[in-house]
Formats: structure tokens, C-alpha cells, sequence
């Protein structure tokens, strides 16, 4: 998946919702429980540790264990010396990682897009 991609799915899983004829227009989303004229940018997912955390919020019991063990795989894969054991790189783990975890649980996520 690309970053846009990516952003768009984390923010309709969310709850945002895109006022535009076309979902590219990243600025024409309306905030969970928002009104529709008043349209705002997605968060940037990817980048900000902070949204990732609201995100992550959304996810059922069940999902946050299934978020917890995607998120092992995703960071194992980023560091050739991380194992099941290493906490610390889990806690560290960055926005984008988190993201990728969070839509391979959710089912969205998309090898080679």
C-alpha cells in the first residue's frame, strides 16, 4: 500500500468520513462525529505517534491482541537482530510500523500496493 493509501484506510476505520467525489482530497474529511461542512486534514498516521495512539484506541479487545502480535511481526521484520523477546524495540516501534500493524489487523492492509 502507499502512504496515501494507507492514511485513508486507518482514517475511515476511525470513523472519518470524505466529503469529496474522490478520497485523494485528504483535506475534505470530516472528524468522527463531525459535522459535514466542517471538512479538516486526516491525521498523518504514519508520522505522528500521538494519532497512531487514538487510532489503536478503536480496536476491540480481541483485535488488540491480534494489533499486538502483527506489530511483533512488523518490527521483527524491520530489525535483523529482533526476537518474540525484545520488548523494547515493541514499545519503540514507530508510527508507520504501528500502522502497518494496525492494517493487517484490521484486515486492509495490501502487499505490493
Amino acid at each position: 500500500m502507499n502512504p496515501e493509501q494507507q492514511l485513508i484506510a486507518i482514517a475511515e476505520a476511525c470513523g472519518w468520513r470524505c466529503t469529496a467525489a474522490f478520497k485523494e482530497a485528504i483535506a475534505c474529511w470530516v472528524r468522527p462525529n463531525g459535522m459535514d461542512h466542517e471538512t479538516d486534514f486526516i491525521p498523518d498516521y504514519l508520522n505522528d505517534l500521538n494519532a497512531m495512539h487514538e487510532a489503536e484506541k478503536v480496536l476491540t479487545d480481541e483485535q488488540d491482541l491480534e494489533y499486538s502480535e502483527a506489530l511483533e511481526q512488523v518490527v521483527k521484520g524491520r530489525f535483523a537482530t529482533a526476537n518474540s523477546e525484545d520488548m523494547r524495540r515493541l514499545r519503540s516501534a514507530t508510527a508507520s510500523q504501528r500502522a502497518e500493524a494496525f492494517l493487517r489487523t484490521i484486515g486492509k492492509w495490501e502487499e505490493g500496493k
